[in-house]
């Protein structure tokens, strides 16, 4: 029984180190998983540690971190810093009541003993002074929390400045608000939440949206008053869900946003929604400013600052001393400054010394809300060049009305002044030109006549020509070719040169004139202002023509009966032209061509220097010249002719008569032959012969015989 018990003592003593030894390894295992515990704990602390950093750096709210025993400031985040405008190192080592800014959240130790004790505090809208002096409404709420075995108060600070700007209107009593929201401009609405159902719409925005009432604008939900899709392509139900959830859980939200009317018509707004609580549940309240006459606005701000930058005229602002604020393009192509060499700069610098006291009378008459007009002027480039301009100054007004500054625009006027002077000319020739010159309508109503026009159609006073019209003074005879045939080229053809008759509408009578027929066009296009004409008396041209013709006619039949014609020497060109009768005497075809060279060939080797010498004197000295020559025919005919040369030095020409004088010369040879041969007989013969004059009877000639036998009858 013994040996029994001690063995059953045993047993259980081994039974017992067994368990020992179990909890030994348990509490072994334990200690190796706690120790992996921890160093999972620690890593995860540092993991943990460098995302709160992250978010600390990056956070949209201000983040404070104080010392919980001493209210030290041991960090400031990024925004806080950028929101109060102080620098991180004066944030670090003060204690928090030292810094004025907080002074309405720490005013002392005593508030901040509070703090400590409750170890929570929340102010809603709390002012705060930044750095520069100004005040801002900020949500501030700290709570105390233990790191590294210290307590440390982390103070989130929000800046609730837009939410205090819907707030405030919330903070009036209920009647105040209602009066508020039935009267306001602004479209106001609400929504349940998450439900996003209108609950309510003031008559603005049943207005805005164009609902018949209230009930019809409730009706709807966000996204039906809203184009499927926003301007950055999100899709309008997902946004608006979106946005009025963060509204909800961050208080605020602000944004703009296109909406669409009941009726289909965008428009653009900003939007404001603002979350509140309502009988224990959460509304958001929207309210809606529609932006389309401010978008407007800024779109014709753009195109008014496009059309200043492309204007051709130079527009400058100016204050009231003179000193310019802007300069547009056209402002540096006219006079060769950039923006940055002139803003800045007094505008005199374009001013040369004479005209200085000009910038005063302008200025003096802006002060006194005046404006300057269509003032010319010459103003200086950079170039040093002087310009034509035309001024025109506005004074620019602030909203109050004060006037603060100026408004130049600058037209270059010098290619117009340059214009001007040659109209000016053209209407002095105009006014003085002997020819008829005239302006109509492309109707054909008669707008100018010069004075000879106006004295070749009978016309006395300037008053007349107005009412009439083109026709008027074109003959009866004659108007039917001008309105079928001369109207119709010219609007054909851009112009018609030709012979019309026109008439004297105070005698009566035709006058045949030269006229031509054009368009004045716009300068730099083809398009068609107004008809000019210039018309031309050729009653007396075409009177002498004729004379002339039978002239040339009878003289030529003299020519051909005397054998005279004519020639003319041009000096400068060396060109030659002979009449027909000079080609006959040369015995040439009309198709021959005169040249200095072979008309001297023509001339027989006696009578060539002759020629040539009175020539060259008459070219050099002007001397006129009267020869008769031998030539020797083309057909090789031996001809005398009687050359006579007059110089004509305005025209540059030598010209003159050619004679075939052949027969003359040949039978005054005849004579001479006979003569002589009537003389040897007379003085030869055998018996006495004289000559008496038959009216006289006086004795011209006796012979040797007759001589004799007078001698033999004389009384001895």
């Amino acid at each position: 029984m013994k040996r029994n018990s001690r063995t059953s003592d045993n047993s259980t003593q081994i039974k017992q180190a067994d368990a020992r030894t179990d909890q030994a390894n348990t509490r072994t295992d334990e200690a190796n998983k706690r120790t992996e515990r921890a160093e999972s704990s620690e890593q995860g602390m540092r993991s943990s540690e460098l995302r709160y950093r992250r978010l600390f750096e990056s956070a949209k709210d201000g983040i404070l971190i104080l010392d919980a025993e001493t209210g030290m400031i041991l960090d400031a985040n990024p925004f806080l810093i950028e929101l109060l405008g102080i620098s991180h190192t004066t944030f670090l080592g003060r204690k928090v009541w030292e810094l004025g800014i907080f002074r309405d959240i720490a005013a002392n130790e005593a508030k901040f003993a509070e703090l400590q004790a409750k170890g929570y505090v929340r102010y809603d809208d709390m002012p705060l002074e930044t750095a520069d002096g100004r005040r801002i409404g900020v949500e501030f709420v700290s709570n105390v929390y233990r790191e590294n075995g210290h307590n440390v108060i982390q103070c989130d600070i929000r800046d609730i400045t837009a939410y205090k700007l819907a707030a405030a209107v919330l903070s009036q009593s209920e009647e105040k608000y209602r009066q508020y929201f039935e009267s306001s401009h602004d479209a106001i609405m609400t929504l349940a939440f998450p439900s996003n159902r209108f609950t309510s719409g003031n008559p603005a925005a049943v207005k805005l949206f164009g609902a018949k009432n209230e009930l019809e604008f409730i009706s709807c939900t966000p996204s039906q008053l809203s184009p499927d899709r926003q301007p950055d392509g999100r899709a309008s139900a997902e946004k608006a869900k979106e946005m009025i959830e963060k509204a909800a859980h961050e208080g605020s939200s602000f944004f703009e946003w296109t909406h669409r009317r009941i009726g289909g018509q965008e428009f653009f707004a900003d939007v404001l929604l603002t979350a509140m609580e309502r009988n224990g549940k959460v509304e958001v309240q929207a309210t809606v400013r529609d932006l389309t006459e401010r978008k407007r606005g800024e779109a014709d701000k753009a195109d008014l600052a496009a059309i200043v930058q492309s204007s051709d005229d130079a527009i400058i602002g100016k204050d009231l001393q003179g000193i310019v604020t802007s300069w547009n393009a056209a402002a540096e192509r006219i006079f060769g400054y950039q923006a940055n060499e002139m803003v800045g700069q007094p505008i005199t610098r374009l001013f040369s010394r004479d005209r200085q006291h000009e910038e005063d009378e302008i200025l003096d008459k802006i002060r006194n809300g005046e404006s300057v007009q269509h003032y010319e002027t010459v103003r200086l480039c950079k170039s040093g060049a002087s310009i034509d301009v035309s001024l025109t100054v506005s004074p620019i007004k602030d909203p109050t009305g004060r006037i603060t500054g100026t408004s130049k625009v600058v037209r270059n006027i010098t290619e117009r002044k340059r214009a001007e002077v040659v109209t000016q000319k053209l209407s002095s020739i105009v006014e003085a030109s002997p020819d008829f010159i005239g302006f109509s309508s492309l109707e054909g109503l008669v707008a100018y006549i010069n004075p000879a026009g106006r004295k070749l159609v009978g016309l006395d006073e300037r008053e007349q020509v107005n009412s009439g019209r083109v026709l008027d003074y074109v003959h009866e005879t004659d108007r039917e070719r001008f309105q079928n045939k001369i109207l119709p080229a010219l609007f054909r053809d851009g112009y018609w040169d030709g012979e019309t008759l026109f008439k004297n509408l105070k005698t009566g009578a035709v006058i045949c004139v030269s006229q031509r027929i054009f368009f004045i066009t716009e300068p730099g296009t083809d398009q068609r202002k107004s008809i000019a004409t210039i018309v031309r008396d050729i009653t007396e041209r075409n009177q002498a023509e004729e004379a002339l013709r039978k002239s040339e006619s009878l003289l030529k039949e003299t020519g051909r009966i005397a054998h005279i014609g004519g020639w003319e020497f041009q000096i400068d060109t060396l060109g030659l032209r002979w009449t027909e009768e000079v080609y006959q005497t040369h015995e040439v075809d009309m198709t021959y061509v005169p040249t200095v060279s072979n008309a001297l060939d023509f001339y027989d080797l006696s009578s060539r220097p002759i020629i040539e010498r009175a020539v060259q004197r008459a070219i050099e000295l002007g001397e006129p010249f009267d020869l008769e020559l031998g030539l020797i025919t083309a057909k090789g005919n031996l001809r005398w002719v009687h050359s006579i040369g007059r110089v004509d030095q305005k025209r540059g020409t030598i010209s003159g008569t050619f004679q075939d004088i052949t027969e003359r010369i040949q039978g005054e040879k005849a004579l001479r032959d006979s003569g002589e041969q009537f003389r040897a007989t007379f003085e030869v013969a055998s018996i006495g012969m004289a000559q008496t004059d038959g009216q006289t009877g006086q004795f011209l000639r006796v012979n040797r015989k007759m001589l004799a036998v007078w001698k033999e009858r004389e009384p001895s």
